[in-house]
């Protein structure tokens, strides 16, 4: 009984980040028309949907320049992760280097093709 007391007691829970969520940005040609609806509106309704229309449509070039130059932000904020050289033990290396030196060597001096077969024999 006591062990199952102690095992709840233990048991902390995990916190979960919240989601990241993903905002898609509206196309440029839905800003200008916005921005042109917001204008006409301001004829009927309220002078003050003017500013609003100049908003969305100076919105457009902020855009642009953000999809433009979203990759080098990236690598600006982001570096890339650094590779460690790997250890390897003499075995491996003494390995690796007879791998390489085979290698070079099949490269100088390849193996002569192989004999053609004539698969069309008279009988």
């Amino acid at each position: 009984m006591a062990d199952k007391k102690e095992k709840k007691v233990k048991e902390e829970p995990v916190k979960k980040e919240p989601p990241v969520k993903v905002v898609k940005m509206p196309s440029f040609t839905r800003l200008f028309i916005g921005g042109l609806m917001a204008y006409w509106l301001s004829t009927i309704m309220n002078p003050a949907f003017v500013a609003i229309g100049a908003l969305l449509i100076l919105l457009i070039p902020v855009l642009s320049v953000d999809n433009i130059f979203a990759k080098q932000f990236i690598r600006a904020y982001f570096p890339p992760p650094k590779i460690e050289p790997k250890v390897m033990s003499k075995n491996e290396y003494r390995e690796m280097k007879i791998a390489e030196e085979e290698a070079a060597e099949l490269i100088r001096n390849p193996p002569p093709p192989p004999p053609k077969q004539n698969i069309l024999k008279e009988q």
